[in-house]
Formats: structure tokens, C-alpha cells, sequence
């Protein structure tokens, strides 16, 4: 072995021991701010019940505002985290009806904490509007209901169904949202995920973290999306121009950024999530080893397990670990996911979009 090999060998286990102290920080400072502790996550199935139902409005009466998330993952939370700061602000109680469907399968137990959360995976609005019939009840899914102004200031319950941020007549700000979304304590098996992904991962530097969101063909990125009804409120028409949309973002639209970056500090690293291995493959043939990917969820969470459980949770670590080391962001900008990892930095990261104009 010549001298150079030897360096080379000596360099990489210093790269690997920092990589390990970094994410030993990461995690820990997650699960302070967090308060995320042991265990997988307590499922609170018996909120699912009418009876439960009941007591949950006796003790809240009617300043409680209850929250039905929908599609996919970023568009859940985004949901969540703006009705959970709007109860805050407006003195309501918030309780979550998160209905695993083809879109996400967990439950919102199964990627966080819910003990002092009532949840519910199960339809409960027709109960409600039976104990409570003057409860206001919106649904931004529906057409021409969204962005609809919610009477918060009124006394009654209130029911949403939304993937979008809330109109309110109580402001609502980005930060506030934040917070919300940096308060859930995902559950352990999230974070020794952080813990194993970010092994692999640029310690130091600058770091350029990516983004892509490209596939537009509805049946590989939601597996059984295409047996759903034409009017179903899940389907492909409840989707919107995702085509056209994603089409922006394909990963080559993301070069000419990158290219620039790399022109100011040619040894920048780039950590690329994408929805897309033909994205992180492309990312690599034109920059090399300068680009880090997650690239075992794309090869464990391809076909049916797309939206499986184990590779929500592999995808939410992923987020958290693009969010925490970015010196920087390239967004996808159609993209609830983007929004997520912007949101859940834990400081301001200066961030671009990488998809064409539209």
C-alpha cells in the first residue's frame, strides 16, 4: 500500500467518525426540541369510537377544531400543522381524523407520537354532525370550497378536510405553522432511520440539498390510484394538473442551478431526494461523487411498497435529514414534500426552485 492509499484510507475514517458524531447531534437535538422518546408510537384506536367521540366534546365543549388531512404525506402534514396552530391561536382544541388511504397507509401513529393527540382513523364526521349539528364543516376538496374563510371566530366546532393551508379569520403565520410541524415527535423507528440514512451523508461544507419531485404518471407514484372511482375524492381527478406540474420539475431542470453553484464553490456536495431513481442517477453521471442520495429507499420503495408504512417513515427520514444539513435548498415548487423539508428546517435555509417556469 503507497503512501497515497494510505492517506486516503486515513481521511475516510475520519469522514466516518464525524458523519457519526454529526448525526448523534442531529438526533439528540431533534428529540429535545421534539420531545420524541422511546417506543413506537401509542395508536389511539379508541378514539374511533362515538363514544369516545362524546366525551372528547364534553370535556373540549365546542371550542374544538378538528382536522381531516389529506393525500399524500406533505400535504397531510402541511394540513395539520396549520389547523394545530390555528386551535393554539384561537383556543380550540384540535383533534386529527387522519383515514390511511392510497395515498398514505400509516397511520399518523405509526410516524409519530400521538399519546396526547386524539386521533382518529376512522370517519367521524356524520357522528359529529349528530352530537353537535351546528358544528361548521368545510372541505377543501370539494369543488370550488377551497381556500373557503373559516368562521373561527363563531362558537362552534369546526370540521376541515383539507391537503392545503387554512383560510381563517385568525391569522395564521409561516412560523406558527413551523412550529407545529417541529413539535410532532416522530417515533423512534423514524429516527434511528435519520440516525442510519445520515451516516452516509456530507458532514461538512456546503451543502446543497435537492429536491425533485417528477413523476407525473399517477399509477406508479400511488400505487392503486387507478381503481379508485373517476369521482373519488382520492382519485386522479382530485389531483389536479399533476402532469403538466411535474413535468417542470423533471430533474434536468435542475442543472442549470447546480452548474452555478458549482461554478462559485466547486466543492460543494449535493444531497439529492427524489421521488425518482432516473433523477438521482442523472444527478450523479453529471456531477459524480460530489452528489449523495438516498438511494436505498428508491431501491426498497419502488412498485406496491411505495406508499407502505416502512418507506413513509424511510421518506419522512429522509426529509428531516435534508432539512437539518442544508447549507441551501433546491426545491421542486408544485411539491407539498418540498414545503415539508423547507419547513422543517430548523432555521432559515436559503432555498431556490429548481423547476422550469411555468
Amino acid at each position: 500500500m503507497n503512501t497515497l492509499e494510505r492517506e486516503k484510507k486515513k481521511a475516510s475514517r475520519c469522514f466516518k467518525s464525524r458523519l457519526s458524531l454529526l448525526f448523534s447531534c442531529v438526533i439528540i437535538a431533534f428529540m429535545v426540541c421534539s420531545g420524541t422518546h422511546t417506543g413506537s408510537g401509542s395508536d389511539n384506536s379508541n378514539y374511533s369510537t362515538p363514544t369516545t367521540l362524546t366525551h372528547l366534546l364534553k370535556s373540549a365543549g365546542d371550542r374544538i377544531l378538528f382536522i381531516e388531512p389529506y393525500h399524500g404525506l406533505g400535504n397531510r402534514l402541511r394540513a395539520y400543522a396549520c389547523a394545530a396552530a390555528l386551535a393554539k391561536k384561537s383556543g380550540r382544541k384540535i383533534a386529527v381524523v387522519w383515514i390511511p388511504d392510497v395515498h398514505v397507509t400509516a397511520k399518523m401513529s405509526d410516524l409519530f407520537e400521538v399519546s396526547l393527540i386524539p386521533v382518529f382513523d376512522e370517519p367521524i364526521l356524520h357522528h359529529l354532525m349528530r352530537l353537535r349539528p351546528n358544528t361548521l364543516a368545510y372541505d377543501y376538496n370539494s369543488p370550488h370550497r377551497k381556500d373557503e374563510l373559516l368562521r373561527d371566530f363563531e362558537k362552534h366546532p369546526i370540521y376541515v378536510k383539507s391537503a392545503y393551508i387554512l383560510q381563517s379569520q385568525t391569522k395564521v403565520s409561516e412560523s406558527d405553522i413551523s412550529a407545529e410541524l417541529h413539535s410532532l415527535r416522530p417515533v423512534e423507528s423514524v429516527m434511528a432511520d435519520v440516525y442510519s440514512q445520515g451516516i452516509f451523508m456530507p458532514s461538512h461544507g456546503r451543502i446543497i440539498g435537492v429536491h425533485v419531485r417528477m413523476i407525473s404518471n399517477l399509477k406508479i407514484d400511488v400505487p392503486g390510484i387507478e381503481a379508485l372511482p373517476d369521482n373519488h375524492d382520492a382519485g386522479t381527478k382530485a389531483m389536479g394538473p399533476v402532469t403538466t406540474k411535474r413535468r417542470r420539475c423533471h430533474y434536468s431542470s435542475f442543472f442549470d442551478i447546480l452548474d452555478e453553484e458549482f461554478m462559485r464553490n466547486n466543492k460543494a456536495q449535493v444531497l439529492v431526494s427524489s421521488d425518482s431513481e432516473e433523477a438521482t442517477t442523472a444527478l450523479r453521471l453529471r456531477y459524480g461523487s460530489r452528489v449523495e442520495a438516498f438511494t436505498h429507499i428508491d431501491k426498497r420503495c419502488d412498485g406496491a411498497a411505495r406508499r407502505s408504512v416502512e418507506c413513509l417513515r424511510s421518506t419522512l427520514a429522509a426529509f428531516i435529514v435534508l432539512s437539518r444539513v442544508s447549507s441551501s435548498l433546491v426545491l421542486s415548487d408544485w411539491s407539498s414534500a418540498s414545503e415539508l423539508i423547507r419547513r422543517l428546517a430548523s432555521r432559515a435555509v436559503p432555498h431556490l426552485n429548481g423547476c422550469q417556469s411555468a
